[in-house]
């Protein structure tokens, strides 16, 4: 554990280091954000202008960013703008892999299949016996049975998206389109026994500096695995904990998120506490 506690810092650093070269996704993520703000604050003008700067950085735009700006163009009669970003979508659309759209698909069947309401009754079930050490041994063996099936599925799933990943790269928006790279993300979000991140840290730190994963899934994958090897978050996109931070632990987050290409906390996502929950509003 106290190694894994050493490397990471200089995996960051080495990353830090490397990302800063990639200035074409930093500075577009960061313009992105500020056109999204003035578009909140209903300055459309300003948001054009700001989208437009963004979008001259990558070759890839995404989608969410181009609708909107599609939507801010014909608003303000930019003909032009209007007619460029609307081939440029069709064209982005038509440029997905449609041979590694099936076969992920194929996998995040599989693995919303084992994610049925009998196998998630099973796991509170097995979770409060081990809690209340009052289950007969049949009935846990049973349950961790149904458990056993489940686990083994989830790993054969990343196995395959791993795999698929060392021969046709990154699953990103721009390869697979929206809906099924979210279905790709949401796989290796269920790679819970990557406590220590060791497999899929190096992938998501490619895809990173390739602008392949967004930071904010970056961030959200690489907090999860912290959380689940009971360690604090380390970006906070996962916010349990965050108004425990001193003022000089929040900064340093703040720096961390920044360094990936992530937006201060304040300028990506409004957090509201509930009783017993974090409610998160995205709005980078």
């Amino acid at each position: 554990m106290k190694l894994v506690k050493i490397i990471f810092p200089i995996v960051l650093i080495s990353l830090t280091l490397s990302v800063q070269g990639q200035n074409q996704y930093l500075e577009y993520y960061r313009l992105a954000r500020i056109a999204k703000k003035y578009e909140l604050q209903n300055m459309p003008d300003s948001a054009l202008l700001f989208y437009t700067s963004a979008f001259s950085k990558v070759d890839y735009v995404p989608e969410n960013k181009l609708k909107a700006a599609i939507k801010l163009s014909k608003k303000l009669k930019q003909k032009e703008l209007h007619k460029n970003w609307s081939n440029k979508l069709i064209a982005q659309k038509k440029g997905i892999n449609k041979e590694y759209v099936k076969e992920i698909e194929s996998i995040a069947k599989a693995d919303q299949a084992v994610r049925s309401n009998k196998n998630y009754k099973a796991q509170n079930k097995y979770y409060e016996c081990i809690k209340e050490g009052n289950c007969p041994p049949q009935e846990l063996q049973k349950l961790k049975a149904i458990l056993s099936k489940w686990y083994e599925a989830d790993s054969a799933n990343i196995a395959k998206l791993i795999s698929l990943i060392n021969t046709k790269g990154y699953p990103s928006e721009k390869a697979l389109g929206v809906k099924v790279s979210e279905s790709a993300f949401i796989i290796l979000l269920h790679f819970d026994k990557d406590t220590n991140n060791f497999f899929l840290k190096p992938i998501l730190d490619r895809a990173l500096l390739n602008g392949e994963i967004y930071p904010r899934n970056y961030a959200w994958l690489i907090d999860r695995r912290e959380i689940m090897g009971g360690r604090p978050s380390y970006y906070y996109h996962v916010p349990f904990g965050i108004e425990k931070l001193s003022k000089s632990e929040m900064e340093e987050v703040e720096r961390r998120r920044e360094m990936i290409g992530y937006g201060k906390v304040s300028e990506t996502q409004i957090i509201t506490k509930k009783k017993h929950s974090y409610r998160v509003t995205f709005i980078d």
